[in-house]
């Protein structure tokens, strides 16, 4: 059953119209909505953001609870309009993510802390650079709205941390204010002249 967030007085920066919703697979969002909110966000259409891709994740077993990955995926709507996605996994280990922070876990866990689950925003086995704010427009409050809901939600369920690894612009990278600390990542990418870039 998804898990409804309102922002109603709880954060001055997200309107007060906006209401998120943990939805725990990409089946219960309607493909349509999901990849107008891609179309609205993403100028590359890049494939791995497309809503069949998710589903044959999730649906080929290899996304799911019992491999570790369990949807969390964050769908903001103002009224019945769907304005906001942001794809996302509680994850109980570090595998399949192309970011290694067993070292972050190991200190955590040797502090007196659990660092799993934890909360990994990503197309999952994917390391592909895109954006994961999924908006249907370009509006920082929505994205606010995004992150805070997310963060709302690792902190009703006790969570250690919430990642977006491979974000491509800066603004994407950052956190709401107060909310969590981010971190600098490099990426190396290969161009072939001649071919067009995706």
């Amino acid at each position: 059953m998804p898990t409804r967030l309102s922002s109603r007085g709880s954060c001055p920066t997200v309107p007060d119209t906006l209401t998120a919703t943990i939805v725990d697979g990409t089946s219960k969002i309607d493909a349509k909505v999901w990849n107008a909110l891609v179309a609205a966000s993403d100028p590359h259409a890049n494939p791995f953001l497309d809503h069949a891709f998710f589903l044959a994740m999730e649906q080929s077993g290899s996304a799911t609870r019992r491999t570790g990955w369990s949807p969390r995926h964050v769908l903001l709507e103002d009224g019945e309009t769907a304005v906001g996605l942001l794809p996302m996994y509680e994850k109980t280990h570090s595998q399949g993510e192309y970011v290694f922070d067993h070292g972050w876990a190991n200190a955590f866990e040797q502090a007196g802390g659990s660092y799993y689950p934890k909360l990994q925003c990503s197309v999952p086995f994917t390391p592909v650079t895109a954006p994961k704010l999924l908006t249907a427009r370009d509006d920082p409050a929505l994205k606010r709205a995004l992150l805070t809901a997310a963060v709302t939600y690792a902190e009703q369920r006790g969570i250690s941390s919430i990642t977006r690894p491979s974000c491509r612009k800066r603004k994407h990278r950052l956190p709401p204010r107060g909310l969590a600390a981010a971190y600098m990542d490099t990426q190396y990418h290969w161009h072939q002249s001649g071919f067009p870039q995706l």
